[in-house]
């Protein structure tokens, strides 16, 4: 019943592990091959990141171009994840990221907060990606019901390839920002977030200010959403 109240959605987006969750709310997924592989991935990261020690920083600036650069002029450092115009995630071997930290601010980027977690979309992560395809490979995945837009291409998870993408995924860096034009592109304009926190939506207002958001984190929230989603529709 909540499903034929809800407005049919335009596309769908995940940031990382929330792709699996975006698959499965799409029908290429079932729920118990989603969680199942959700928590093997995380199995996978977790060794390979105790195999070589990494972790992240998140970057917060305009001159991402400045960053780039520097990046590219220290061994053992990546950009990981691009979220907004304002804002990137670099992610590589623990010393490297230190380094990376300490000459931004030097150069006048200050706002760079390291991350106690392993250096995920980096190829830090290769061992973990192939115990991924390892593990996709047995999976059965259907086509999606509307666009689940990847990460990795910014273009829609096609059922023949969405294995292979997902592998690409551990190791390359995602786009989120880019993601959500993409989504705009399909004509969305209205973006409801899924789950605890406010990031996503905070992303989506930095990315496309004119858009309208909304957050569901429990019933309460879900039930304000599909009022308000209900009311326009």
């Amino acid at each position: 019943m909540l499903a034929q109240e809800l407005p049919v959605p335009a596309g769908m987006l995940g940031l990382s592990l929330g792709e699996y969750a975006a698959l499965t709310a799409a029908g290429s997924l079932t729920l118990a091959d989603g969680v199942q592989l959700v928590a093997d991935r995380a199995r996978y990261m977790a060794a390979a990141g105790q195999a070589v020690p990494g972790k992240m920083a998140a970057v917060m600036t305009d001159r991402q171009d400045e960053v780039r650069r520097l990046v590219q002029t220290i061994d053992g450092v990546y950009v990981a994840n691009n979220n907004t115009a304002s804002q990137l995630v670099v992610g590589g071997r623990e010393e490297a990221v230190d380094t990376l930290v300490a000459q931004l601010k030097q150069q006048g980027i200050k706002r760079a907060m390291t991350l106690k977690v392993v250096a995920s979309h980096t190829p830090l992560m290769q061992p973990a990606a192939e115990q991924l395809a390892n593990r996709l490979a047995s999976v059965p995945f259907g086509p999606t019901t509307v666009p689940v837009i990847s990460n990795t291409t910014v273009q829609p998870f096609v059922a023949g390839t969405v294995k292979g993408t997902l592998v690409r995924q551990l190791t390359n860096p995602t786009h989120f920002g880019a993601g959500l034009q993409a989504l705009s592109s399909l004509g969305v304009d209205r973006f409801v977030e899924v789950g605890p926190g406010h990031t996503l939506s905070s992303f989506v207002k930095q990315t496309l200010p004119n858009a309208e958001r909304y957050h569901v984190s429990d019933i309460a929230s879900l039930n304000e959403v599909r009022g308000a989603l209900v009311a326009k529709s």
